[in-house]
């Protein structure tokens, strides 16, 4: 029966031309927006392919990203499944989400585990294989990254980890955890354009890293929503509320799958673009983009329009 069920499946997918991404990074500790009702392709068409790098397990390896950014590792710092040291050649693979538009393309919010508003100063995942297998970093090895800031460096940096989250409609999503025992310092080094400055820091093993803050509790919260004619619902919509002056992105949800997308513990008086993406039945996009200032108890009405692709990207390019 399974193999009868695997013929038809393969049937459907040639004649409907069904594709897998082979670079889709599933982050730690495995679980992205699992049970979202969004069913469209937008994220697999907008998130680039992992960037690949080779690395020599026998000494030390530093990668270089085009913006600066260095990843150091040290030889024998990486393990097989079993625990035994990996020698030869490897691949780091790296997805970077340096600004608050690539955090929409991979679709990770800058929020804590239980919801809490997080300035970002960038995000990146890392992982290790050699043929294909995946590598892990060994007990007490660290990788020792230098992250390129676009500006001006901040002195209250916590590193936190990618975690698991669930929101208050029970739906789990990306979110993080601090590590606040681990130092994030202000450096500079050379790299292959000159002297840039950023942030030093030794992460403790491979998966998804934030570097940010906790946006100040003090500040007065309130919730926020999107609102939409009936033919808009989270089947075919996400609602994103960027905030170009923390920075940050959240992802606003619609618990009572009646249109209306909210999200609390947001600070009032921040600056914020309400942004929709829809897709539609005929593989055709939506955008809806609404600058505000928020209000307490705040409800705006959007009104997407057909947008290209490409045109969407530009949009996210934008922040």
């Amino acid at each position: 029966m399974k193999n009868l069920l695997y013929l038809l499946l393969c049937v459907v997918c040639c004649s409907l031309g069904c594709h897998t991404n082979v670079d889709e990074f599933i982050p730690y500790p495995t679980v992205v927006n699992p049970g979202e009702r969004f069913d469209g392709d937008f994220f697999d068409r907008v998130t680039p392919p992992a960037e690949r790098y080779a690395v020599d397990l026998d000494e030390t390896s530093i990668v270089e990203t085009a913006d600066g950014t260095q990843l150091e590792l040290a030889a024998g710092a990486l393990v097989d499944a079993a625990g035994v040291p990996a020698t030869g050649a490897a691949e780091l693979l790296l997805d970077y989400a340096p600004r608050l538009g690539d955090l929409i393309r991979y679709r990770r919010v800058s929020t804590d585990a239980q919801g809490a508003l997080l300035r970002t100063s960038g995000q990146l995942a890392v992982r290790f294989q050699r043929d294909g297998t995946p590598l892990s970093l060994a007990d007490g090895a660290t990788l020792r990254v230098r992250y390129a800031a676009e500006g001006a460096t901040n002195a209250d940096e916590t590193l936190f980890r990618g975690v698991t989250a669930t929101r208050p409609d029970a739906v789990r999503i990306a979110g993080w955890a601090a590590l606040p025992n681990t130092d994030v310092l202000a450096d500079e080094w050379d790299t292959q354009n000159g002297l840039i400055s950023g942030y030093r820091f030794a992460a403790p093993g491979a998966g998804w890293w934030q570097l940010g803050a906790y946006v100040d509790p003090a500040l007065p919260r309130t919730t926020i929503c999107a609102g939409f004619e009936p033919s808009y619902d989270a089947a075919n919509t996400v609602v994103f509320a960027v905030f170009p002056e923390l920075p940050a992105v959240v992802e606003l949800y619609d618990a009572d799958t009646n249109g209306e997308f909210c999200l609390d513990g947001i600070p009032v008086g921040t600056a914020v673009d309400y942004l929709s993406i829809t897709e539609k039945a005929d593989d055709t996009y939506e955008l809806a983009r609404f600058t505000s200032t928020v209000q307490a108890e705040q409800r705006v009405d959007l009104v997407p329009t057909p947008r290209s692709l490409m045109a969407i990207e530009a949009v996210l390019n934008s922040y």
